[in-house]
């Protein structure tokens, strides 16, 4: 009978040390954890080691086209160039301007934040919706200034 519980709590030192050892050796860049020698990464990142982040996927040209919520002109055809962030891995620039953060597999936001152009200060805030290939900004654009006009705009643009 000592000899049996002796092999069975040898296996079970050994098959544990050997799991831990498995996940010593794997590093999960801290965006996720190890279990038996694999990461499970957190939400917005991939990779065998939990080292890309999600954003990537978005990045690139989206050529569509602008409209105005009262514009004389209709649509305006154009592209933006998208970005994604270097350490927020839900997170995307747009044209260097403005960013938005993935929210869910469908959805974006585009948190209230000041941007700066050569003339103005505005303040931009919105929604959007996306997927693989394609993507739709909704937002307003305010002056920062009191006596300014707030501006609605939608961009719907396909990557290119």
């Amino acid at each position: 009978m000592t000899k049996q519980l002796f092999i069975v709590l040898f296996a079970l030192a050994t098959f544990s040390v050997s799991c831990n050892k498995q996940c010593r050796k794997t590093d999960c860049h801290e965006n996720g954890r190890c279990y038996e020698g694999e990461c499970l990464c957190e939400k917005w990142y991939s990779g065998d080691e939990c080292e890309l982040l999600f954003n990537r996927n978005y990045d690139g040209i989206y050529k569509g086209s602008y409209r105005q919520q009262e514009g004389l002109f209709g649509r305006i055809e154009d592209s933006i160039i998208v970005d994604a962030d270097q350490t927020i891995p839900n997170r995307l620039m747009v044209d260097q301007r403005f960013y938005y953060d993935i929210i869910s597999d469908s959805s974006l936001i585009i948190p209230a934040q000041t941007i700066y152009t050569e003339s103005d200060t505005l303040i931009v805030e919105g929604i959007g919706r996306y997927d693989a290939d394609w993507i739709r900004l909704e937002y307003s654009q305010k002056p920062f200034r009191a006596n300014g006009v707030e501006e609605q705009i939608t961009f719907t643009g396909e990557k290119d």
